[in-house]
């Protein structure tokens, strides 16, 4: 079995891995980097010419779907959730690439968005390969995945969180190979309650979160609740998730219901907190306030999340001095990606999501801890059988 990368492996976004051993042919993921600048090589993976046999879906954010109607599949695997919010992702990467004049396959994109008849793998078992997914803790219908085959195995994580305040976690199984979501280096993360203490410190100002619509939003909107604290205004995309993610509570840690916020926003901008989306203000109500607030000195901006070169809010962040970072973990930070390597225990590890420099210094670390690992930058091939 050959495993080759389509993108994500010592660099952020656009993940996409390829398997395959002369008869058929499985993907795991295909997303889009999130730029707003820079052509066709810049922001989608790799081609995959001839049709796959299957298509494996981690979970539905852009990074891991948005190039997805660009390929030719038979049938899908992932979770139903995922199949849910997929064309959602897809949709809003199409509108995002049309307004900034973006290159993309206009057709492609409206033939994929119209379509309904995909072909959903039902069993666990395809073509001698054998496999079992598990709840991955990042997003609703997130999934690691375990596939086994000639007495090898191989787990991809897709992105992981190990204790999210809201979505469950499945402990991964051993594997020989694990592939694994990097995507914070050998930094170890803050509690996120910390950001309570950064929302106090500043007090007296307008405080603008900018989020993504699904995700780490309802995380955040349920901490300041939870603390007693209300937001002036919430994006309404943020509270009408909460509806969706009733239909699915065998997902959930918690009851996903919220006591009523403000979803409209106020005439007059009072001092308080503001969640809008998007999370990296390239649009809705986050590139609204900005273009509203950005020369006012009593507003500030805090991100919680990774912030693509050249959006609004990588040039806040960068360029200007009203804005911090706060990373609000969704991912494994070091300390997490010690343990999943202590529970998994494989032979290899493949690193994905982080850049090259955090590439870089993760594998020179986990050579001194005695772990086997490798960056597999975008076309590079893996002869899974030769390492293990």
């Amino acid at each position: 079995m050959v495993l080759t990368s389509l993108g994500g492996s010592g660099e952020k976004g656009r993940v996409g891995f390829l398997l395959e051993d002369g008869r058929k042919r499985i993907v795991l993921d295909y997303g889009i980097k999130r730029r707003l600048c820079g052509g066709w090589k810049d922001i989608y993976p790799l081609e995959v010419k001839e049709k796959v046999d299957l298509l494996y879906l981690s979970h539905a954010h852009q990074d891991h779907v948005g190039a997805v109607p660009l390929l030719s599949f038979e049938r899908i695997i992932s979770s139903e959730p995922t199949l849910k919010l997929m064309k959602h992702y897809i949709y809003t990467w199409f509108k995002t690439a049309r307004r900034y004049e973006l290159p993309i396959d206009a057709e492609r994109y409206e033939d994929f968005l119209q379509k309904e008849d995909f072909k959903i793998m039902n069993t666990m078992i395809f073509d001698g390969l054998f496999f079992k997914l598990g709840k991955s803790g990042h997003l609703l219908g997130s999934t690691w995945v375990k596939i086994r085959w000639d007495g090898v195995s191989l787990l991809y994580t897709g992105d992981i969180t190990l204790d999210s305040p809201i979505y469950r976690f499945d402990e991964p199984e051993k594997a020989d190979v694990l592939i694994m979501d990097c995507a914070y280096g050998l930094r170890r993360l803050k509690p996120r309650e910390d950001l309570l203490n950064v929302l106090d410190s500043l007090k007296g100002n307008r405080i603008i979160l900018p989020l993504p619509s699904v995700g780490r939003s309802q995380e955040i909107l349920l901490t300041l609740l939870n603390s007693g604290i209300l937001p002036v205004f919430v994006d309404e995309k943020i509270v009408r998730f909460f509806n969706f993610l009733s239909e699915f509570k065998e997902w959930l840690k918690v009851e996903p219901k919220i006591e009523s916020v403000n979803t409209e926003l106020p005439e007059k901008l009072v001092e308080g907190i503001y969640l809008t989306i998007d999370g990296m203000i390239t649009g809705g109500t986050s590139l609204k306030l900005y273009n509203l607030l950005k020369d006012d000195e009593k507003t500030r901006f805090i991100l919680t999340g990774y912030q693509e070169r050249g959006t609004t809010g990588w040039k806040i962040l960068n360029e200007e001095d009203r804005a911090m970072q706060f990373i609000w973990k969704v991912h494994p930070d070091f300390t997490d990606i010690l343990t999943l390597i202590d529970k998994i225990d494989p032979y290899h590890i493949i690193i994905f999501h982080a850049d090259e420099k955090d590439s870089s210094d993760l594998v020179q670390e986990l050579g001194k801890l005695g772990f086997k690992s490798s960056v597999l930058e975008m076309g590079k091939r893996l002869k899974l059988g030769e390492i293990t």
